[in-house]
């Protein structure tokens, strides 16, 4: 029974890495959509420092895990830590982009409150990847 529940979440890490390297290579060379969702549907009209310390994260997680993939010999892992290096390149070229020199607290409080909504959905499922990264980790016998 734990072999299958292991096999769904291997099937579900895969597929998640797959999603994520395709979605950035295609914001990598087609960036217009990418922006226009941050700026329509996210409502970012800020940059606030927790945005910009997740981002970095991501690529801070990408990185050990390609890494840590690329010694464990896993091919799943490697593509992952790809997906994740490539999303958050894409995101630090966004906050780049955008000339932000306003002050963190906004004007208006509700775009904010639904972006840090939005954002605590994120980091929930950066914590359940985390989660995935290190079972897999003690299941591989590192």
């Amino acid at each position: 029974m734990e072999n299958l529940a292991y096999s769904w979440l291997f099937i579900f890490y895969n597929i998640l890495g797959l999603v994520l390297l395709v979605q950035g290579a295609i914001w990598l060379f087609y960036p217009a959509p990418f922006y226009q969702f941050l700026v329509t549907t996210c409502k970012l009209e800020y940059r606030p420092p927790i945005f910009v310390k997740t981002v970095y994260s991501l690529f801070f997680l990408g990185t050990i895990t390609l890494v840590a993939a690329f010694f464990l010999r896993s091919g799943a892992d490697m593509l992952f830590g790809a997906g994740l290096i490539v999303m958050s390149y894409k995101l630090v070229k966004y906050l780049n982009h955008w000339d932000w020199l306003r002050t963190i607290i906004p004007d208006k409080p509700k775009p904010i409150k639904r972006f840090l909504r939005q954002l605590g959905l994120f980091t929930l499922v950066i914590a359940v990847v985390v989660v995935l990264l290190v079972y897999r980790l003690v299941q591989s016998g590192a």
